[in-house]
C-alpha cells in the first residue's frame, strides 16, 4: 500500500471516530518529528505542552503536546491530514478518546511523565510513544490500567506496521484491544 493510501485510509478512520460522537485527541511527539512543537499554531488549534514549568522551556522542541481535533466545534481536517500524511508510520501520534477537556486531560497525563527506577531515580515515561504504549498497557494490573485510562474511554496508535491500528480500552476491568487494518 502506498503512503498515500494509507494517509487515505487513517483519514477516514479518523473521520469515522469523530463523526461517530467521539471526542477525539492526540498526543503528538515533537522529539520524533521536531516541526510537532510549532505546526499546531499554523492549524490555529488548541493543544498544549505536556511538560510544564522548566522542562516546558528547555524541553519545547522535544515535548509531547496534547492535541484537539476540534476547531471551533469543526472537524481541524487540515490537521487531521497532516498527521496522516506526516506523522503516522514514524511513531510521533498516539488517539485518545475522551469526553473530557483539554485542561483536564493535560492533568491527567502529567502525572505519567515521570517515573522511577528501583533505585529511586527518575526517568521520563515516553507512553505517548505508539512503540511504548502499546507494549505498557498489557502489561498492567487492574488497578494500574484504571489509573492509566482515568478520563480516557481508548487509546490508538500504530501497529508494528503502519498499516494497523492497535485500539486498547477498558471492558469491565480488564484491557480489551483490537488490531484494525488500514487498507
Amino acid at each position: 500500500m502506498s503512503q498515500n493510501d494509507l494517509s487515505k485510509q487513517l483519514i477516514k478512520y479518523i473521520h469515522d471516530q469523530l463523526s461517530s460522537g467521539k471526542q477525539l485527541y492526540a498526543i503528538l511527539d515533537s522529539a520524533r518529528k521536531p516541526e510537532i512543537a510549532w505546526k499546531p499554531y499554523e492549524f490555529f488549534t488548541e493543544w498544549v505542552s505536556l511538560y510544564k514549568g522548566e522542562p516546558e522551556e528547555i524541553l519545547a522542541d522535544v515535548a509531547p503536546y496534547l492535541v484537539n481535533f476540534l476547531k471551533k466545534g469543526q472537524y481541524n481536517l487540515e490537521l487531521i491530514k497532516w498527521i496522516a500524511e506526516e506523522c503516522w508510520a514514524d511513531s510521533c501520534a498516539i488517539f485518545i478518546e475522551s469526553d473530557y477537556d483539554l485542561k483536564n486531560l493535560l492533568a491527567h497525563f502529567q502525572q505519567f511523565l515521570m517515573v522511577m527506577d528501583e533505585a529511586g531515580k527518575a526517568f521520563y515515561f515516553r507512553f505517548y510513544d505508539p512503540r511504548v504504549l502499546r507494549v505498557y498497557l498489557p502489561t498492567c494490573n487492574n488497578d494500574e490500567l484504571t489509573t492509566f485510562f482515568g478520563p480516557v474511554q481508548a487509546f490508538s496508535m500504530e501497529g508494528e506496521s503502519a498499516e494497523t491500528i492497535n485500539r486498547f480500552w477498558i471492558s469491565g476491568k480488564n484491557l480489551s484491544s483490537e488490531n484494525i487494518t488500514v487498507i
